[in-house]
């Protein structure tokens, strides 16, 4: 992905790594649904913030 970004390879920090490894141990569709749980996941973090600054009301400070 990063390198899609134009970033440097030699940039990269250890959950790169990872994730090309783990990406090359599994197959393709292990790995689609490994990305399917991630945005999950990702969706539902995001989710929960805005829930918790709605909860706060107008005018709170974070």
């Amino acid at each position: 992905m990063k390198a899609a970004l134009g970033t440097s390879k030699r940039h990269q920090d250890v959950g790169d790594f990872l994730i090309e490894m783990f990406r090359e141990r599994v197959s393709f569709s292990e790995w689609q649904c490994i990305v399917a749980e991630a945005r999950r996941r990702h969706d539902s973090k995001a989710t929960e913030g805005q829930i918790g600054t709605l909860a706060a009301g107008p005018g709170a400070q974070s």
